[in-house]
């Protein structure tokens, strides 16, 4: 009874009809699993078997020995899977995805990889900055370099593993454009906006309170544990985030995660005023409470911001009732009115306004440098200067 071959073995034999030698090698599919069969053809049997025998070693060392009929398309989404979803935050995997799915891969993804050139990059991007968007405007310059650094991060990627000679996506120009306004609510704003917040349940007065007086990023704020804050101190110390998570990677609505902060400067000590800690600590009692009145059914998870039995809370759900504030406040919502952020500019604004010194403000909103928060609120630069000019006059004359 003739031996089955394994796989790498292979089976070579003469062709008479075609005049060459041919070999048949199986191998495991990478991405099925699969077994299939691969035909190599040659002058001699020595040839054939060596070109088999090259190609399944290529594939044992992680390469992709067809590389020269990948699409980029099919790379795009191997890349992601493949390289960047185990090692990247949820929030960043999600974001790669849908700039692969809206503006990669409807625009070069049916190109052969290895004909991408750096004008045809070049193109796609001038083109995304005219009518990138759904409604046919354009990205704007940071949407379009989180375009670039996606690219050029997975064809990086193909460099490294040999598929591609150079990075086209290399010294690719991105268009200029006019950075997006800030919003910040004024003084009074915000205070009218905390009045209205003191209608609705304690948890959702103190997510406002905290934006608005210590500048914390949303996932900061419901990341929060009653282990971060020093009541007595009345200090925060801000340690993670939660994020929610598309039902695409869970399968299921509401999933949420804790991650870690957006950089090492993010990490940071926040004091808090004695009105803050005053609410703190109502919150804290009326989270005693409800433990006392679900027993067994608490999630005793230490959160600040959670659910009536101590779940976490999900960012998205607040969305809802922020919008029914800013409605009660009179106050503008949707694309040209406040999102939650605003109130992060807004905190930042009202200390600069009040001449408090841009390195503690820096500090406050957990930025890599002074640099950042100088570049992000310059508009608030020229009143300062006007304030600067008054304690000058008489000083000197």
């Amino acid at each position: 009874m003739a031996r089955k071959r394994g796989h790498g073995e292979g089976t070579a034999y003469y062709n008479e009809k075609r005049q060459r030698w041919e070999a048949q090698f199986s191998y495991q599919c990478p991405e099925t699993g699969e077994t299939k069969r691969k035909k190599f053809t040659g002058k001699s049997q020595k040839e054939v078997m060596a070109k088999g025998r090259k190609w399944l070693q290529e594939i044992e060392n992680g390469l992709m020995p067809d590389a020269d009929k990948l699409t980029v398309g099919y790379w795009l989404d191997r890349w992601l899977e493949d390289y960047t979803k185990p090692a990247v935050k949820v929030r960043t995997y999600e974001r790669y995805e849908s700039i692969i799915k809206l503006y990669l891969k409807p625009r070069i993804g049916q190109v052969p990889l290895q004909k991408l050139q750096n004008p045809d990059v070049q193109r796609l991007f001038n083109q995304l900055a005219v009518n990138g968007k759904k409604d046919g405007s354009g990205l704007s310059s940071h949407s379009l370099n989180s375009v670039r650094i996606c690219l050029h991060a997975a064809l990086d990627k193909a460099v490294s593993l040999g598929y591609i000679a150079r990075n086209p996506a290399d010294d690719i120009r991105i268009a200029q454009k006019k950075k997006r306004d800030i919003k910040a609510m004024t003084e009074e704003q915000a205070k009218k906006l905390l009045d209205v917040a003191r209608g609705y349940e304690q948890k959702h007065f103190m997510i406002i309170l905290l934006a608005l007086s210590t500048g914390m990023r949303r996932g900061e704020i419901f990341g929060l544990k009653w282990s971060d804050i020093d009541l007595d101190k009345g200090e925060i110390y801000v340690q993670r985030e939660l994020t929610p998570i598309s039902r695409r990677l869970t399968g299921r609505e509401g999933s949420l995660v804790f991650q870690d902060l957006k950089t090492p400067y993010s990490y940071r000590r926040l004091p808090i005023p004695p009105e803050v800690v005053r609410e703190l600590k109502r919150l804290k009692r009326l989270q005693a409470e409800n433990r006392l009145k679900y027993g067994e059914l608490y999630f005793d998870d230490d959160l600040v911001i959670c659910s009536e039995i101590g779940q976490p809370y999900n960012p998205n759900t607040f969305d809802k009732v922020y919008k029914s504030m800013l409605d009660k406040a009179g106050m503008p919502k949707g694309k040209d009115g406040f999102c939650f952020h605003d109130m992060r500019h807004t905190h930042a604004t009202l200390l600069l306004k009040k001449g408090v010194n841009v390195k503690v403000v820096s500090e406050r909103l957990g930025h890599a440098s002074v640099k950042v928060t100088l570049d992000t609120y310059s508009h608030v630069l020229p009143d300062m200067q006007e304030q600067v000019l008054e304690k000058l006059k008489g000083m000197f004359i």
